[in-house]
């Protein structure tokens, strides 16, 4: 766990013997995240993900954001950042560990922050 610092409010998915955990914030640096980690079980090793790439979609630095996952996906919502509480919404596939952002009603859509989330009817 080298490395890892001090961070807290990041959010887990496990999936085919990984854990992967998304954003949070650095409590030593006072800075909120948008790294993305996996934690190899039968390794026992911690990798960081680098995707901050050109064309590659990534949600802002967040922490205390929704998160539930449901098969082979995770379900991001919300959170806050230095900026204030976030309103968006994203989909990770955990195999390929890129997100997809979900297209919401901006004006419905309620800013949320320290929340759960849950799957409702399937859905």
């Amino acid at each position: 766990m080298d490395g890892f610092g001090a961070r807290h409010s990041l959010s887990a998915a496990s999936w085919k013997g990984k854990t992967i955990l998304f954003g949070g914030q650095d409590v030593l640096k006072e800075e909120v995240l948008n790294e993305m980690f996996v934690y190899h079980h039968e390794k026992g090793e911690l990798e960081c993900i680098e995707y901050l790439k050109e064309g590659v979609i990534i949600p802002k630095p967040r922490n205390s954001h929704g998160w539930v996952q449901k098969k082979g996906k995770a379900y991001l919502f919300g959170g806050a950042n230095n900026e204030g509480p976030l309103n968006d919404a994203y989909v990770l596939d955990l195999e390929t560990q890129e997100f997809k952002r979900i297209e919401t009603d901006a004006e419905q859509t309620p800013f949320f922050e320290m929340h759960t989330m849950h799957f409702f009817n399937g859905d």
